[in-house]
């Protein structure tokens, strides 16, 4: 509803019009969770640098995360992606 107004939307208006790209007359927004994920992602890649006090920050974060089994994170997706 904020985005709508926001955007100037009416409030029965669609609202894939904020998230299409803008070649498609969209404002080309990205969804919080979309753009959540994608830091997390980058954070995962910056933590796994050479430097070993980093990759002991990294490791720690991944072995605590894979406790949490129900629940996104960019270590899970990071380990799935590389096998």
């Amino acid at each position: 509803m904020r985005l709508k107004n926001w955007a100037g939307l009416y409030r029965g208006s669609d609202t894939r019009a904020l998230f299409r790209r803008r070649d498609h007359l969209g404002l080309q927004l990205t969804s919080l969770e979309e753009h959540y994920q994608r830091m997390q992602l980058v954070k995962c890649f910056l933590l796994s640098s050479k430097d070993e006090n980093v990759r002991a920050v990294y490791q720690a974060k991944k072995e605590r995360e894979e406790t949490l089994s129900t629940r996104w994170s960019g270590t899970k997706e990071l380990s799935n992606s590389s096998q």
